[in-house]
Parts: structure tokens; C-alpha cells; sequence
């Protein structure tokens, strides 16, 4: 059993395209998927009025690369931070207490259909699907399931929620991996032709309340924060090469840890990044 969600900047259409695509891929290879599919596409809102405010596009000509994205972080931050807030909340309360949260509902109907005997199910999330799988495995360790496993691509999360969100399954070997790009690769990605670094860059500086917020899926973020990464290789022996993968992978990385992603959303339409996932929760087939 898997439990899939996916980012932000998403559309509720392009999420159920997603899920039609995939779901298949997922059956064939032995694992039933439950599809999160949540709000969390109004940032593209935000982003799109800039670049008309700004009537300009990403351009690396006369040097304006770092005054412009300088610009779009500045105007992000007069709205960004209070739908990056809501969509957060929308995440947050997915499984939260009560009987009208979807992933609090789900979580009730494994222990009926299990009683004692759930099989810990693995967790995969990209980009702000992250934020909604941290919050789903407490509600898991509240009712006493560890997952199989938990693996991230480009983890738009801060690393201070990473990190609590691990530590409350430590001491339990629970298998965790993140896919994310180089910083120099993170450097050379875009949102939607206006902002020139990453969607995880404008996360930090201009969605976050704190300008600069530590995310984990920024490799200069995560390799600086010892305590995460600690969490991260507690079930690999510190070996941080079996938790952290950074795409693009070089020539004759073992394919079980190869990703080729060179852009933030391309994590989960990448062949040797989805097949590295599958095979961290199969194992050998």
C-alpha cells in the first residue's frame, strides 16, 4: 500500500490526469496506490499576476538574472506568504482530529479493516506533498502504525518540520529517502519562465514567512542541518548515500539510486527516479 501526493502549483485536473496515468504503473508493479489529491494550486494564481505586473519574462541577458528574481521575491512576499499559509493549513488539517479530514478517515479505515495488524504503508510525496505526508505520519504514530517507508522528491517542507515529522518514529529503522536536485541544478530551473532558480528558492525567500526559511528539499538547506540528516540515515548506519539522492545522478550510479530530474516538477514524470522509488519500497524483484 502506497500513499502518494503530489506538490504544489498543481491543478485538481492535472492531479486526477496524473492519477489516470499512473495508476496502472503502480498495479503492475504490486502496489495499490490511495492518490492525495488536495489544494494547492493557488500559488500559480500569485505567480502569474506578477509576471504580468512585472511584463517581463526570465531573460539571462545584461545580467539581470538576480535583480529580477529579486523583484518577483519582493512582490511574492506582499501575498505569497498568506496562500503558502493556507495551503499549509490545508495539509495540516488533512489529518487532523475528528471524522472530516480525509487522511484522518483513511488512517480509521485501515485499523477497521486491519485491527492490530496494519501493514505500514509507504509514504511517497513530492514537493508540498511533503508538507501533508509530515503531518499524516503523526496522526499514523498516534495510532500506532509505522510506514514501510518514506521517500520525498523535492521536499518543499521547512527542515524544521522534517525533522520533528522523523523524529517521532526514531528508534523504528523506518526507511527514508529524499530525491532533489543539485544546488547548481536548483540554480538552473525556473518557475514558469519568470522566477530564474527553483520553486523551492522562491519557497524559501518569498512564500515562507521567514525570508531564507531553511527547506529540506535545498540540498545547501539539508546538508547544513545536521540533526535532519542524522534523522534521515538513522535506518541506513549514517550512510547518507542510501537517504539523500541528488539529480542529476552521475554516469554509473547503481540505478537503484539514479535520478535524472532536471527541473523541480519533472521528479515524478522522470523513468530512473520512479523506478529507484519502486524499487526502495519493493526492494529485488
Amino acid at each position: 500500500l502506497a500513499i502518494y501526493a503530489h506538490g504544489g502549483l498543481v491543478s485538481e485536473a492535472a492531479a486526477l490526469a496524473h492519477v489516470r496515468i499512473t495508476a496502472r504503473w503502480w498495479l503492475d508493479t504490486g502496489v495499490f496506490p490511495v492518490f492525495c489529491v488536495w489544494e494547492s494550486d493557488a500559488v500559480t494564481t500569485i505567480l502569474k499576476l506578477i509576471r504580468e505586473t512585472l511584463g517581463i519574462d526570465r531573460t539571462r541577458a545584461f545580467g539581470l538574472d538576480e535583480l529580477r528574481d529579486a523583484a518577483v521575491e519582493r512582490l511574492t512576499r506582499t501575498i505569497g506568504p498568506q496562500i503558502w499559509d493556507t495551503m499549509k493549513r490545508s495539509a495540516r488539517l488533512a489529518s487532523a482530529d475528528g471524522d472530516r479530514h480525509g487522511l484522518t478517515l483513511l488512517v480509521a479505515e485501515l485499523r477497521r479493516a486491519f485491527g492490530g495488524t496494519v501493514p505500514g504503508p509507504h509514504l511517497v510525496g513530492h514537493s508540498a506533498g511533503a508538507i501533508l505526508l509530515l503531518h499524516l505520519m503523526a496522526r499514523l504514530r498516534s495510532t500506532g502504525i509505522v510506514p514501510g517507508s518514506f521517500q520525498t522528491l523535492a521536499p518543499a517542507a521547512t527542515t524544521a518540520l522534517y525533522r520533528d515529522g522523523l523524529a517521532a518514529f526514531s528508534g523504528t529503522g523506518l526507511p527514508c529517502r529524499i530525491y532533489t536536485m543539485t544546488d547548481a541544478n536548483e540554480r538552473n530551473d525556473d518557475v514558469i519562465g519568470l522566477y530564474g532558480k527553483s520553486l523551492l528558492y522562491l519557497v524559501s525567500r518569498g512564500f515562507e514567512p521567514v525570508f531564507g526559511e531553511t527547506i529540506s528539499g535545498l540540498p545547501t538547506d539539508l546538508l547544513a542541518d545536521p540533526g535532519l540528516v542524522g534523522r534521515l540515515t538513522e535506518w541506513a548506519n549514517g550512510v547518507t548515500r542510501e537517504a539523500l539522492v541528488f539529480s542529476k545522478t552521475p554516469d554509473g550510479t547503481p540505478r537503484r539510486l539514479c535520478s535524472n530530474a532536471l527541473t523541480h516538477g519533472g521528479f515524478d514524470n522522470d523513468r530512473a527516479t520512479m523506478w529507484s522509488v519502486m524499487h526502495f519500497i519493493r526492494g529485488p524483484q
